[in-house]
């Protein structure tokens, strides 16, 4: 399953508010806010910020808005760089009615080995399982290579974009555990589909198979050209009928709290500053930048 059609079966209401924690340099299209942290280091996001929503300069563990003010949350490729994810996770709870969350697997991990993730996030038995990650670089820059170069890597990592990401729906609650390093080792070594038996059944050679596999190499050429236009195609449309609200960054602020207090802000003469009616903490609106002015890009 493609990650486009994972993110389809997502259900949001067009009037719902949707939140994106850390949009990076690909943000999700129904967003209607961005939450990011630091918006000029790229160290851990694969390119250049992308401004297009109002956007709160502000910390996931500690997020500047109101209890319940956010209707869906969407929180893709973040939580695996959490210093504290029980602490990032019950701030999505308090804020959020509902939310998706993705990660990198333990398979991914192996294969890519990111060494800024600090978590191995798993799904099992509907319970989010983060292992402290400390995972070796067991094949260097090898998959990151191949990522950057063979449109079939790509393509195969597209297509089974479920067996090396973990998915994650929640509402109201999310139910979680944290455990050490080791736990995951030991995980493994008990389950029985990580060791690979033999199957008599799958020892003959399937000559079908090898002509179709032959006959996609072919073809590589032709899709390498047309597929990303077809795509491309297919989200621009599904994009033009999904609308979602657009809100202004004065609307936002209305949503929003104090990280310092938790109170919230009156509004200054001008309509571009924002205090807090506790602890004088400054909030500034720049554009579609919004920014505590006391929180140092935090």
């Amino acid at each position: 399953m493609k990650r486009s059609e994972v993110l389809e079966k997502i259900f949001i209401k067009p009037t719902d508010i949707v939140l994106e924690i850390g949009p990076g340099n690909m943000p999700y299209h129904r967003s209607d806010i961005f939450l990011e942290k630091d918006i000029y280091n790229n160290s851990e996001r694969a390119g250049d910020l992308k401004l297009t929503r109002p956007t709160i300069v502000g910390d996931a563990h500690n997020i500047p808005l109101k209890d319940k003010s956010i209707d869906y949350i969407f929180c893709a490729q973040v939580l695996e760089h959490s210093d504290d994810p029980e602490c990032m996770l019950k701030e999505l709870m308090r804020v959020g009615k509902k939310g998706y969350i993705e990660t990198p697997n333990s398979y991914r991990e192996m294969m890519f080995g990111w060494p800024f993730h600090k978590w191995i996030v798993e799904l099992e038995e509907n319970k989010l399982v983060l292992y402290r990650n400390k995972l070796p670089q067991y094949f260097g820059r090898l998959f990151h290579d191949l990522q950057d170069s063979e449109y079939s890597f790509q393509l195969f990592i597209n297509e089974h974009f479920e067996k090396f990401n973990t998915i994650f729906e929640w509402e109201d609650s999310i139910i979680y555990e944290i455990k050490d390093y080791e736990d995951l080792i030991n995980k493994y070594q008990s389950e029985e589909t990580y060791y690979i038996k033999h199957d008599s059944r799958n020892s003959a050679v399937n000559y079908d198979g090898i002509l179709t596999i032959g006959l996609f190499l072919q073809c590589i050429p032709f899709l390498r050209k047309w597929l990303p236009r077809l795509f491309l195609l297919k989200s621009l449309l599904q994009r033009r009928f999904k609308k979602r609200v657009v809100l202004s960054p004065e609307a936002i602020v209305d949503r929003m709290r104090c990280h310092n207090c938790g109170d919230y802000f009156r509004t200054e003469s001008t309509g571009h500053k924002y205090i807090c009616k506790s602890c004088d903490n400054n909030l500034t609106v720049n554009g579609l930048l919004i920014n505590n002015s006391s929180s140092n890009g935090e």
